[in-house]
């Protein structure tokens, strides 16, 4: 499955583009889980998933609750907060 590029936006906050003309391509792969049983049930294969780079949005009454991404370790240089 595919995101609409009308949501972006709305749907991902996270990725508000300050110079849109710098992008010119970006596909996103999207899987909606309608309920937290049917994540809980699946969370293997969700996990293998988002290794491959999807995204998971998991709904929990018909609405979005959690988005389940790849974790991306950065390290940060020198001495943090000072």
């Amino acid at each position: 499955m595919r995101a609409n590029t009308d949501l972006g936006p709305q749907m991902y906050p996270q990725y508000h583009l300050t110079r849109p003309d710098l992008v010119r391509y970006v596909e996103v792969i999207v899987m909606v889980v309608n309920t937290i049983t049917e994540a809980k049930r699946q969370l293997s294969e969700l996990i293998e998933k988002v290794q491959e780079g999807e995204e998971v949005i998991i709904n929990k009454a018909g609405k979005p609750v959690a988005l389940l991404t790849a974790y991306k370790n950065i390290r940060c240089r020198g001495n943090p907060g000072h």
